[in-house]
This record gives structure tokens, sequence and C-alpha cells, in this order.
């Protein structure tokens, strides 16, 4: 199933890197970006084909987490890069509130860039036109009487 999913949009992601490289001859300005356009659309749709690839990991109890240091501020801003031309059809307003000098965080980069694309394009789908969406990031206090959840990973070492 990953190999009939994969390959059609590899070879869709292939002819665009062609097509901006020049390959088959010069592009005007709206050819670049309707190609660009296409080239994020196809990387998002291969990051929501892993994704649900990796749900059947999940019921096989095989996923695995691949935890790094993540500054807060690229991660917003590169969510936003995939929902902006949508909101810019829609003439909506885009802004963000995020503090200066925030510490890494440490996640699974891919998932959690999927959890604020989705937040996103849901804001953007049902703000009204000529609306404003506002990506805010606060940094909570713990709460002493929550849980912490660890997640950690074991790998064996050959």
């Amino acid at each position: 199933m990953s190999h009939e999913l994969r390959t059609p949009l590899n070879a869709i992601l292939g002819m665009t890197e062609g097509l901006q490289e020049r390959v088959f001859g010069p592009l005007n300005e709206r050819q670049t970006n309707a190609l660009s356009t296409i080239e994020r659309s196809s990387t998002h749709l291969l990051t929501l084909i892993n994704d649900i690839l990796d749900l059947s990991k999940v019921e096989a109890g095989q996923m695995e987490l691949y935890l790094v240091a993540t500054s807060v501020p690229a991660l917003c801003q590169t969510s936003l890069s995939f929902i902006r031309q949508q909101a810019l059809k829609k003439k909506i307003q885009l802004h963000t509130e995020i503090p200066p000098n925030l510490p890494e965080i440490v996640v699974d980069e891919r998932r959690i860039n999927q959890v604020l694309i989705n937040l996103l394009s849901n804001a953007v789908k049902f703000t009204p036109p000529e609306g404003t969406i506002t990506l805010k990031v606060e940094v909570l206090k713990p709460d002493p009487r929550s849980r912490r959840i660890l997640l950690s990973r074991r790998s064996a070492l050959p």
C-alpha cells in the first residue's frame, strides 16, 4: 500500500522540481508561484500519507517517536506557511503572538507540525472572509496537581 501511494506523489514532486529548475524551459512568475504551491501541497499530502501509514503502526504497537529539540517560533512559521495561501484567498489576516527567548521544546517535530497545520486549516475554514487569525504561544506555569507523562524510546546499539 505504501508503494502505491507514494510512487505517483513522488513523480509529481520530481516533475515539479524539474519545472522549477527550468529543465523544460523558462517560466513566468505566476507559473513559478503555482509550482511552489504544487510542491508545498504535494509535500503536505506525502506527510498525510505517512501519517495514515503511521496510524497502522500505532494499531500494531510499532509506533516510534522521533524526539528532537525544536524551535517554537520556527515550528509556528513553518505551519503558517502551509495555510498562508488559503488565508490570502479569503483575505484573512494572519498574526502571531510569540514571546521572545522561548526555550526549545523536545517533540516529534513532524507530528506537532501536522497538528498545528490541522488546527490552522480549521481556523481558516471557519473564519469569515476578511477576518483575522492569531497564533498565540504561551508559556504555562506547571500545575502541581497535574501528572507528567514522559515518553521515551529505547534503542539497541549494535
